[in-house]
This record gives C-alpha cells, sequence and structure tokens, in this order.
C-alpha cells in the first residue's frame, strides 16, 4: 500500500505522465480514452476528506484544513490498495515554510516534473486563457494559487522557483525528478525510469507501446474525437504541441528577461540556458 505522487507545476508535463502510465497498466491494444487516466487528485476532494476524518471541512478555518490535510494524506496511504499515483499541483508545505503536506508514510514516493519555465508560459497561457505578462506575474508571486471550489481545496503554488526548490530539496519522501525535456527526447528510456522508480514491474514491450499510444499526435487525435474533462472551457485544446523551445521562440525578450531575472538560479541548476 504506497502512494506515488505526481507533483508538478502546471503545465509541466503531469497529465502526460499520467497518460504514459495509463497505457502501460492498461491490458487493451489500443490507446486508453483521455478520460479514464490515473492519478485523478483524490488528495483535493472535500467530501473524500470528511468522510476521512469524520469532520466536515465547510465548518474548518483554512488553518485547520492546513493542519489536518498531511493527517488525510497518511490515512491515504493506509486506504490505498496496491500503487496509487495522485496528481498535485501544490507546493510541498502550503504555504512555505509550513509543515509540508505530504509527510513521511510507509513506501509513499514523488515523482516530480519539471519543465522550462520559459515553456510554461506559453502554455500556461493558453489553458487559463491569459496573456504572458499575467503568467509572468503569477509564476513570480509568492501567494500564487490554483482556486479550489465547493468540492475540491485550492491548490499553494507560491513562485516557480520556489515550488521546484520546495520539491526537489526536501528529504522526506523519496523523489525521482524527471525533466519535461528528456521525457521528450527520449521518451521511452525516461519513462522506464518512472515505471522502475514507481515500483512497478518493469516491461519494456509495454513501455514502448505505452509511448507510442500516449505520443501527442495520438492525444490530440483523442481529443478531437471526445472532450477531455480537465480542459478549462476557455481553452480550445488541452494537449497541443509537447515541444521543447517554444517559449523562446513566442515570447518577446522583455518577456523572456523577466522570466530568467526571477527564476535564474533554478534554470541554472536544471539546465535551462
Amino acid at each position: 500500500m504506497s502512494i506515488v505522487w505526481l507533483a508538478s507545476y502546471p503545465k509541466s508535463g503531469n497529465t502526460w505522465v499520467r497518460a504514459l502510465l495509463t497505457n502501460y497498466l492498461q491490458t487493451e491494444q489500443s490507446p486508453a480514452s483521455i478520460n479514464a487516466l490515473l492519478g485523478n487528485s483524490i488528495h483535493l476532494d472535500r467530501y473524500l476528506f470528511d468522510e476521512t476524518m469524520g469532520i466536515a471541512s465547510a465548518e474548518m478555518t483554512d488553518g485547520e484544513i492546513a493542519s489536518a490535510r498531511p493527517i488525510f494524506h497518511e490515512e491515504l496511504a493506509k486506504q490505498s490498495s496496491g500503487i496509487t499515483f495522485i496528481k498535485t499541483h501544490d507546493a510541498f508545505g502550503d504555504p512555505p515554510p509550513a509543515a509540508p503536506l505530504f509527510p513521511v508514510a510507509s513506501g509513499c514516493k514523488a515523482i516530480y516534473i519539471i519543465r522550462n519555465p520559459l515553456d510554461i508560459v506559453p502554455s500556461f497561457g493558453h489553458h487559463q486563457g491569459q496573456e504572458p505578462d499575467t503568467i509572468i506575474a503569477f509564476m513570480a508571486d509568492t501567494a500564487s494559487k490554483l482556486p479550489g471550489g465547493s468540492g475540491q481545496f485550492g491548490e499553494h503554488l507560491g513562485t516557480w522557483a520556489d515550488h521546484v526548490t520546495g520539491w526537489t530539496e526536501q528529504d522526506a519522501l523519496e523523489t525521482l525528478i524527471v525533466r519535461y525535456e528528456d521525457l521528450i527526447a527520449d521518451t521511452v528510456a525516461t519513462f522506464e525510469r518512472i515505471v522502475r522508480f514507481s515500483g512497478l514491474e518493469v516491461d519494456i514491450a509495454r513501455v514502448q507501446r505505452a509511448a507510442h499510444d500516449a505520443d501527442f499526435d495520438t492525444l490530440r487525435q483523442n481529443e478531437q474525437r471526445e472532450t477531455f474533462r480537465e480542459k478549462r472551457p476557455s481553452a480550445q485544446s488541452f494537449f497541443r504541441e509537447g515541444r521543447a523551445g517554444t517559449g523562446r521562440q513566442k515570447l518577446t525578450e522583455a518577456q523572456i528577461g523577466r522570466v530568467v531575472e526571477k527564476h535564474r538560479d533554478l534554470m541554472f541548476r536544471f539546465s535551462y540556458d
């Protein structure tokens, strides 16, 4: 019984990794439906929280919820059957430097997917229906969060650099760091690392099949046939280009300069020159 947290800043390849894992684990020989991906963000479900914790989150303050969520996550790990994948965009602490949202539980791990922030800007902007300058400011704001709703908790992000630092420098959870760009350049080899780290049985033929059935051309074709439920209404599509380097092509020099100025150290550390 364990949880593998699929963690990332938004628009960094998290959903693609979920598609790869879904295709790897299914028995059908055709690509999996994009609306049947494993790794849903069940840790954000208020109703599941209320049922598990025996308390109504609607009657709790934000501080009380933040204190209770790590306990809730421990309970999810205890109740999991086999390996459970859960997607999260939460910063490791909510907000830093608060206690980690993801405490150590037996067998739990994390896969952190990182992407060049220059490429996140146009992708996130398309997803949100916002201009690059708005996204650049959002990624530099320590208070940035994804809003929740009546049935779902919001997710605290903070700045892109703080999000990356929080997940990659913590030592509470064994963590595999995966660069989105490496997943693009060599999907089979990089995804094999993900499968092996997750504790799944490694079958190279299935890894290769999953890489084929979850490539971006196939995902885009699937989205044309069936509306992806996780796509925001403001976006024309969810699965777009799946390429590296689009930020330098689509952003102005001034916009690139603002991103680099704010996140330079982390960009250098992860070879985003």
